[in-house]
């Protein structure tokens, strides 16, 4: 399945789209030829960005010496950049990339803290180019868990389904009972009080 890695984004591409004008949760996944930076649990790029470009990637604990730009830099960004490690990826300009990009580094921090190896290993695996039989391959696996989690969710659906319909059921049982048998005391007594009043 096509990779897929949750960050915080927190500088460095505000120029590219408003939406990364400030820091923001976001996923960072591939097409293959580029870095795609999209909202969480869409596949609507804020940001492509072409991985011939990249200069490197590293990480880095805060506090961060020199990769925070202070006229940049807000609060929230000052904080964000000392909770935890700091994912720091380079790209020189060119097509696809504008010299505003390029002219300092991009700047993204976990959302759960303390997974600092992991996911710098995920975004070095993400920053791998790939050939097109390759993201067919991946494509064919995302492909492949879309089935299998729409088949879970069916099946979820059908096991609650049917434990309503089993406690509908068993909630109407005792009442359709109750009248029945009050009907068939209601028909024994009745011709008891017809031969009393004949008596």
């Amino acid at each position: 399945m096509i990779p897929r890695v949750r960050l915080t984004y927190v500088q460095g591409l505000a120029t590219l789209h408003e939406d990364l004008h400030a820091p923001r949760h976001v996923e960072l996944t591939t097409d293959g030829t580029s870095l795609v930076i999209c909202p969480p649990g869409s596949g609507r790029p804020l940001a492509k960005l072409p991985l011939e470009l990249l200069l490197g990637v590293e990480l880095q604990d805060t506090p961060l010496p020199n990769t925070a730009p202070p006229a940049t830099s807000t609060t929230l960004t000052s904080k964000l950049l000392r909770e935890g490690s700091v994912i720091v990826l380079r790209f020189d300009a060119g097509a696809g990339i504008p010299a505003s990009v390029a002219a300092q580094p991009l700047l993204f921090v976990e959302t759960k803290p303390g997974g600092g190896p992991a996911s710098f290993a995920a975004v070095k695996n993400l920053l791998t180019p790939r050939t097109p039989l390759d993201m067919a391959r991946l494509e064919r696996g995302q492909r492949r868990r879309n089935a299998y989690v729409t088949l879970l969710v069916l099946g979820i659906a059908a096991l609650l389904a049917a434990t309503l319909i089993a406690l509908l059921v068993q909630a109407i049982g005792p009442r359709q009972r109750q009248g029945s048998s009050a009907g068939a005391v209601h028909a024994l007594t009745a011709p008891a009080a017809e031969s009393l009043l004949r008596s």
